[in-house]
């Protein structure tokens, strides 16, 4: 609503485009929200912790932003007064985007894990996990990036990334993707 600054209660089946807003009007119906309703935000940050440009784990293999509490807070104009439980996601084998290769040659590098890790392949992770064959065959095409479409490298877990992430972004609460990787059992929970 224009004139209150607050988000309208409509069924989300009835909203029919996305309306463009300016930033200040944003900062107003997040404060309404936040503030003066009591309601909780949830907010996302994009990619992971290591891949932050100026905090992350192997610079000058990263993206082109940060990637850590600070940034999503300044992205969605949050102050720091306004956050309440800080959640890192993570998953149960760290992954980065795949090497490029022309000809068979490797032409392009993603980086290094974290010195704790050691690079497994999908076939590993696979058998490790007891995957059942016809999950396995279709491992490779479903843990390819979104943009380059390249196959992920994959490496196992690393404590020290973890102790790091926590430690900067003021995480208070973990949760866990990909569980049946560790145990195909798992899968579905």
């Amino acid at each position: 609503d224009p004139d209150t600054n607050k988000i309208p209660e409509k069924d989300p089946q009835e909203i029919e485009k996305i309306k463009i807003i300016q930033p200040m009007e944003f900062r107003n119906i997040v404060n309404s929200i936040i503030n003066e309703e009591g309601a909780t935000w949830l907010h996302e940050g994009s990619q992971g912790y290591a891949l932050s440009i100026d905090h992350g784990s192997h610079y000058p293999n990263c993206t082109s932003r940060n990637c850590t509490l600070q940034a999503a807070m300044d992205y969605m104009a949050i102050p720091p007064s306004m956050v309440g439980d800080v959640y890192l996601n993570l998953r149960t084998y760290p992954i980065r985007v795949g090497n490029v290769y022309e000809d068979g040659v490797q032409k392009g590098y993603s980086g290094d894990f974290y010195p704790d890790c050691e690079e497994l392949t999908w076939d590993q992770i696979a058998k490790q996990s007891g995957m059942p064959s016809e999950e396995a065959e279709k491992l490779g095409e479903r843990e390819r990036t979104t943009v380059t479409k390249r196959i992920r490298r994959v490496s196992t877990f690393s404590w020290i990334g973890l102790k790091d992430a926590v430690r900067t972004n003021g995480v208070t609460k973990i949760s866990i993707n990909f569980i049946q990787y560790l145990n195909w059992k798992d899968a579905g929970l």
